[in-house]
This record gives structure tokens, sequence and C-alpha cells, in this order.
């Protein structure tokens, strides 16, 4: 499937911001909706050190849904250009802008973003929030970016990071659904949401994890390399853990990070090495047990799926119960994470019972599919 058909159709790629559950999840658009990204990019702009008045009269770039785009109208900005690989979200933000007369302000466009080049030195700010990984090729998209980006201009720099329990979950997820219908997942999902959730984040997650195209994992080394040696400082991260030398981390790593960036110079021509450094092929398989040397109950999680994957592949049903059981797994170490708050915090961890858990239910499918 290619990824500008499955982002406004089998999911939106948001709402993980959105907590109100009383809220109207049809009316995309609505101040009610827009409201909770309003106050989470006020925020963000504020962990960057800049103010409001840093984005006033300025060109800033968004790619995504239309919510972030549309809460970027509070700094009154001189223009945002929104982008997204999605037909059906550029189609439903075009229609919004032309309902509220607002084309002065801020366009839609659709996008790709590793194919399709963006105009060079003419962004002032970029927030790029959750795109990178599910690009065609992030090495490409990267270079696009530093090429938009104006000098002294700035960046929220949103990626998905590879050595994750939750990113680890979600390769299994990935696997299994391989060989099960997405019309036929995607429909049993909504009725599973519809009658225990009252949003729509569920099916969002569990469709991203499952079925998008693309989910293109690095460590922060490469992207951090790229960036700096294009004239790109970084000032500021969250989520980095800086002082942890491993490439995986199942207890304190979260799924994400984000770089705060400023274009300090021009850059003229990136290197092809650097672009390939982030190819899809060098994308690090969560699965892969060449990864995890010395864990020797990661080691046996990945060996109980493998078994376990062979003999599912005949039986869909076993294999939608078992994708689902992940989501819910997932949801519950997410939340102890959390630990009750809405964001992250670097002091958040997963459970160390983790892996003994993920191994029992895993010895017990095995045993039931004898």
């Amino acid at each position: 499937m290619k990824l500008q058909d499955f982002y406004g159709n089998y999911s939106s790629g948001a709402n993980a911001i959105i907590y109100n559950e009383d809220l109207d999840f049809s009316n995309y658009f609505s101040q009610r909706f827009l409201k909770p990204y309003k106050i989470e990019i006020r925020k963000n702009i504020s962990r960057m050190k800049l103010k409001p008045s840093d984005l006033k009269n300025k060109n800033i770039m968004n790619v995504g849904t239309g919510r972030e785009a549309l809460a970027f109208l509070q700094f009154k900005p001189k223009y945002i250009f929104h982008y997204d690989i999605s037909r059906f979200q550029v189609g439903r933000m075009k229609e919004y802008i032309k309902k509220k007369k607002i084309s002065h302000l801020i366009s839609s466009k659709q996008l790709d973003l590793s194919k399709n080049p963006l105009p060079k030195k003419k962004f002032d700010f970029i927030y790029l929030h959750g795109i990178i990984q599910h690009t065609d090729h992030p090495g490409k998209t990267l270079a696009n970016l530093i090429y938009a980006l104006k000098k002294g201009g700035n960046m929220w720099f949103f990626f998905s990071r590879s050595g994750t329990l939750i990113r680890f979950i979600g390769e299994m997820q990935r696997r299994l659904t391989k060989f099960l219908n997405i019309d036929d997942f995607y429909l049993a999902m909504k009725i599973i949401e519809n009658a225990l959730f009252k949003d729509n984040k569920f099916s969002d997650s569990i469709m991203d994890s499952s079925y998008v195209p693309n989910q293109n994992l690095f460590t922060p080394k490469p992207y951090i390399k790229f960036l700096k040696e294009n004239n790109i400082k970084i000032y500021g991260d969250s989520l980095l853990f800086k002082n942890i030398k491993k490439n995986y981390d199942h207890i304190k790593f979260h799924e994400a990070v984000i770089l705060f960036v400023k274009k300090i110079q021009e850059t003229k021509v990136i290197k092809k090495s650097l672009i390939q450094s982030l190819s899809p092929n060098k994308a690090v398989d969560q699965l892969g047990l060449k990864n995890y040397k010395s864990n020797q109950k990661i080691k046996k999680i990945i060996n109980s799926f493998n078994s376990i994957e062979k003999k599912i592949k005949s039986k869909p049903q076993t294999a939608f119960a078992l994708v689902y059981f992940l989501e819910k797994l997932k949801i519950k170490y997410y939340d102890e994470y959390l630990n009750g708050k809405k964001t992250p915090k670097p002091s958040g961890k997963f459970g160390k019972y983790s892996h003994d858990e993920i191994n029992g239910i895993l010895d017990k499918i095995l045993k039931l599919l004898k």
C-alpha cells in the first residue's frame, strides 16, 4: 500500500494529545478540538526557548493532519505552509481553508517529503512531529528539510527511536499483520473501539503500529551526525538520554526523541553518504537477534515469536487476537511509563518485569499452538 492511501483512510495519524472523551471526533477542525493543539504547541515553542513573538510575521511549515498547522495561526505568522502525503487530509484541509476564507494565511498541498523538493531557503520555522520515520527515505527527507530551512531558522525535529520496548512490540504486530487483510482488520478494530472506547485513539494507534507502510527506525546517532555536518546546531533535546551508550534500553527509552535545532549557516551540498546513512535498508530491525547480544530474555522473546509466527500464518483469527493483545500490552506499559501524566518525562520507566511477562505469554501461546 502507498503511504498517501494509508493516512486518512486507515489512520488519522493524530489524536495522541487529545484527552477529552466528550469531544465529537467527526468535527475534525472544531475549536474545541484545536484547543489542545494550541496549548501543546505553545508549550513546545517555550521548550525551544522561543517566544510567540519570534514566530510573528514568519513563514512556518508543518506536515500532518492540518490541526497543528491551524494551531500556529495563534502566533500571527506571515504564512503557514501545510503539507501532507495524504490526498484525503490535504483535501479536507483545503475545504476548511476555503470555508473559513483564510487562504491569505495558510495553504495546503499534497507532497511527498522524500521525493518532491520543498522551496529552498523558504521557512523560518519547521514543525515536524512524528513524520520522518514514515517517509519512503528518511535521508532524502531530512536533506529536503535542511535545504528548505532559512539560515537562522529553527526546527522542532521529532522522530521515532530504535531500541525501545514499544517499537519492539510494534514490530511483532507488523510481522503478524502481513498476512491479515487490512480492511477486515480495520473493520474489526473499529467495532472493538466503538464498543470499548470513546475516541479513535485505539484504532489510530493499532493501525499505525501494524500497517503503516514505512516504519524506518534509527538510533539518534545518524540523525545527529547528519544535522551537525550540515550547519544545523542542536541546542536542546527531549528524551535523548545522552548518557546511555547502548543502542537499546527497553526500560528507560521513550519511543521518540525530540531535537531542538537551528540553522547557523547555509547548506550547499549534502553528502550522498549522509543521505544513505538514513536509507530504509539501514533501518534497524527491532526483532534482529544480533541487536541484543547479551540479553537472553529479549533473545528468548524473539525466538518464541519466530516459532509462533510460523505456526500462526494459517490461523488468521489467532493472529488477529495476538495483535490485539499486544496492543493492550503496549497501552498498559505506556500508561505505567507516563505514571498518570499526560506527557512523558525523562524520569519515566517501563517495568523491569515486562520481558518476563511477554515471555510467559508467548510460552502459553506456543503450548496452545502445538
